[in-house]
């Protein structure tokens, strides 16, 4: 939670969006997201459009609260995510399952989707 209110801070300062991922290191799609997240071109992207925190849910046992207040539902699988407005304000919520087949999207389909969460405020599943 500590690192949440961080990012948030660090948010209204610099005008980018808080991106809260949801995951656990046994989830194949979390590390691949993760991954891609770190890949050139999209680290560039991210860094300079979000704030990202990672929030670990245990064996699904653990920061589930977490999730309820921000409005994430993790039903349809992990990963799962919401971004927020740097106020705080939901922007776009992964409740469909968007991110949860990670392992199947490139690079190229994460920037995408990224760009489509911050220039347009739409959740779209990677194509």
């Amino acid at each position: 939670m500590y690192d949440l209110q961080q990012a948030r801070q660090r948010a209204m300062s610099s005008g980018k969006l808080p991106m809260v991922i949801f995951g656990g290191n046994w989830c194949e799609d979390c590390r691949v997201l993760h991954a891609r997240l770190d890949e050139p071109p999209v680290r560039d992207y991210v860094e300079k459009h979000f704030e990202v925190v990672g929030i670990n849910i245990g064996e699904m046992n653990a920061n589930l609260q977490v999730a309820r207040d921000l409005g994430v539902t993790l039903a349809k699988g992990v990963p799962a995510a919401g971004f927020f407005s740097p106020d705080g304000k939901p922007v776009g919520l992964t409740n469909n399952g968007e991110l949860e087949s990670s392992r199947q999207y490139s690079a190229r389909h994460v920037l995408t989707f990224l760009r489509k969460v911050a220039e347009e405020r739409a959740i779209e599943k990677p194509k």
